[in-house]
């Protein structure tokens, strides 16, 4: 029996049905199967990351008891305080000209940058009278009695810096005998103090130049950390105090109560102007107890001033300098002490991956660093990028300097370009304008809008960039909402006198 058309096509909609349902059945199966695979491989991804994590903490927390039964009992912090003062009475015996034992602090760049080079008392200026004190470091060597005391002095000191069981000890070759009396006369005290041992090796290879006067260099067992107590480097401390034209020494206080008075008549002549706020920062080459003197300047500062203080760094170059880490017992006398001092530090200014320089954002964070300066190593950190976006903590990019160290040569390839689009907070910065000689803000933005930024980078991403600046900013609330309604004025004069 013939099917009529209606049938036929009956029987072919029928069909055609059918084999869309086993599509759709099949699609779905498929969408399914993947979607397990890749919960799967993401659960497998994420719980490889979470125990890497797990195991770097539990190292960190481990160290973290070990160092605590050591350094932080009450005979470790004695045998610190009897080693400062021992510090300053050995260094006392030689002439006020060549040594200074105030610059040993470590102060700010920020407060103690004027050197003396251009500065004059009498006609003779303060570099004529530095460079007669270089001459005379010679004398001090050739004075037996006082140069073997100051020879003990130097190397208990870096013993007591560098707080390591073993270290390296560079001299003079015509101070080797010296300095072997003088290890063994300082392992027996620096034992008792410290109940640990040490052991010490004399670099018979590499013996310091013979321009150098005397003094020793003491570096840990892998070389990374160095206490430089040459008769030099202990000089080179006086040139980084602030001296009036007389030859009046200033110090950190009155550094501060300058930028006041000039920040308020700053003011006055231009109404529309927030404030001014100091970062302390200190160079990271220092020892534990050059920064722990440092900090607890910062400190009792802040209580005089903090409407100026806000925060604390440690800058210089984080590859040949110490790590966060490093600092963790210093860094926590904040805390200890109910202080609000943020640290806002330099971190992760590197493109390698598996150092303690890129570690550094990670330790940055959990010292709570309100900002990661330069940050360049937090897209390599999954865990500090995630943490830096919950916290709010912004990444300070800094693209002419990154440029400049060579970390990046097209800022299409800049680390800050994949934040940018992840939505993760940046601010812009110039690092030191004064060195590259770009005056102001305005080339490092853009830098941001036009290489970082990339094409979907628009006018509203110079308005967030900006925003960000007063956001972030260490300003109290009240002046942030001042701030942002004086700049909220100016931008929307701008837009209209810039609209087409």
């Amino acid at each position: 029996m013939a099917l009529s058309d209606a049938d036929v096509q009956k029987q072919i909609k029928h069909m055609m049905a059918f084999i869309e349902q086993e599509a759709n059945e099949k699609a779905e199966e498929i969408d399914a199967k993947a979607e397990e695979e890749f919960n799967i491989e993401k659960g497998r991804l994420v719980q490889t990351q979470r125990l890497k994590i797990m195991e770097y903490y539990e190292k960190k927390e481990k160290q973290i008891e070990q160092q605590k039964k050591i350094q932080m009992s009450n005979l470790m912090n004695q045998a610190r305080l009897k080693v400062l003062k021992a510090r300053d009475d050995m260094i006392s015996v030689c002439p006020a000209s060549v040594f200074c034992t105030q610059g040993g602090t470590g102060r700010s760049g920020a407060l103690d940058s004027t050197r003396v080079s251009n500065l004059s008392c009498n006609g003779i200026s303060m570099q004529d009278m530095l460079n007669e004190a270089r001459q005379r470091l010679a004398k001090v060597a050739r004075d037996p009695t006082r140069y073997s005391a100051l020879m003990d002095g130097l190397v208990l000191q870096g013993f007591y810096q560098l707080l390591e069981p073993k270290v390296t000890i560079r001299c003079r070759k015509q101070d080797l005998s010296l300095v072997q009396a003088s290890v063994q006369k300082n392992i027996p005290i620096y034992k008792a103090a410290v109940k640990n041992n040490l052991e010490v090796r004399i670099d018979q290879d590499n013996f310091l130049s013979p321009e150098v006067s005397g003094g020793v260099e003491i570096f840990n067992a892998d070389g990374k950390i160095k206490v430089s107590n040459t008769l030099e480097s202990r000089l080179e401390l006086l040139a980084q105090q602030i001296y009036e034209l007389d030859g009046t020494i200033r110090d950190s206080e009155w550094s501060i109560q300058t930028y006041r008075n000039i920040t308020e008549q700053f003011r006055l002549e231009h109404p529309d102007f927030v404030g001014v706020r100091i970062i302390v920062t200190v160079h990271r080459i220092l020892s534990l107890s050059q920064v722990e003197i440092a900090l607890k300047e910062t400190l009792e500062l802040q209580k005089r001033y903090p409407e100026i203080i806000t925060g604390f760094d440690l800058v210089g170059r984080e590859d040949s300098g110490k790590p966060i880490w490093y600092f963790r017992e210093v860094l926590s006398l904040p805390t200890e002490v109910k202080a609000k001092l943020s640290y806002i530090f330099h971190a992760g200014e590197t493109d390698s991956y598996g150092t303690d320089v890129d570690r550094n954002v990670l330790d940055a964070l959990l010292f709570n660093t309100t900002r990661i300066g330069h940050g360049f190593a937090v897209a390599h950190h999954p865990l500090a990028k995630e943490l830096s976006r919950k916290r709010r903590v912004p990444v300070e990019v800094c693209p002419i300097s990154n440029q400049v160290l060579k970390l990046v040569s097209d800022l299409r390839n800049h680390p800050a370009a994949i934040l940018m689009s992840e939505g993760h907070p940046l601010v812009v910065s110039s690092d030191d304008p004064t060195l590259f000689g770009n005056a102001g803000l305005s080339y490092d933005f853009y830098e941001v809008f036009v290489g970082i930024g990339g094409l979907s980078a628009n006018v509203g991403t110079l308005k967030e960039l900006a925003i960000n600046s007063i956001r972030y900013s260490s300003l109290p609330t009240v002046l942030q909402d001042k701030a942002m309604i004086i700049w909220q004025q100016k931008w929307d004069k701008f837009v209209l006198e810039n609209s087409l």
